[in-house]
């Protein structure tokens, strides 16, 4: 079934992005209208889903803005629902919080047809995240503690941008947390693959 789901998953993908190429001469010459600021906001973020001893759903829509073509500042949010089956009890979490970002561009590889089309980037990423729990994940028995708390993370890393239209992009990014606190939920490093619209 795992296969399947993977299958299926990568053929969207490759779908996707065969789709929306077209050959250089099929499209349409027009003169860029001035640039409205709100088309360099981008919308998009992570999900997961684990399910099975450990069951793990996690939602984090985000925000980013276009300072400059290699530049996005952002925000965002996060939730996350924990559960882990611990010999004969389930045990479960809510974690929620938030984040601001920067990515810079320091790369940019274009297509050969159309020198104007990036195909992918490389980026770094810098992100401040705020999580609010109500578990101490550095204590091996997992006891709830009685009220909730916050957990700082200062994440560094890069990634990968696979562009899939004029703003679209597939993100695969790769993060460690500097601060590294015991008790949040994440080990390091933390992989995230996403989109942004």
């Amino acid at each position: 079934m795992k296969y399947r789901l993977y299958l299926l998953f990568f053929s969207v993908l490759w779908g996707v992005a065969v789709w929306s190429q077209a050959p250089v001469d099929t499209v349409k010459k027009t003169a860029s209208p001035r640039e409205n600021k709100w088309d360099r906001l981008v919308w998009g973020g992570y999900l997961t889903l684990q399910v099975g001893t450990v069951t793990v759903i996690a939602l984090s829509p985000q925000v980013g803005y276009f300072v400059n073509p290699r530049t996005l500042v952002g925000g965002g949010f996060s939730y996350e629902y924990y559960s882990e089956k611990w010999y004969n009890d389930r045990i479960s979490s809510s974690i929620y919080g938030g984040r601001i970002f920067n990515e810079y561009v320091f790369y940019t590889s274009m297509y050969k047809s159309n020198k104007q089309k990036p195909n992918f980037s490389l980026f770094s990423h810098v992100e401040y995240e705020l999580l609010n729990l109500d578990r101490d994940f550095s204590n091996p028995n997992l006891v709830r503690t009685s009220s909730r708390f916050w957990v700082h993370g200062l994440l560094l890393g890069g990634g990968f941008k696979q562009h899939l239209g004029r703003r679209s992009s597939f993100n695969f990014v790769v993060l460690y947390n500097v601060l590294n606190d015991n008790r949040s939920p994440y080990d390091n490093p933390q992989i995230r693959i996403g989109f942004y619209f």
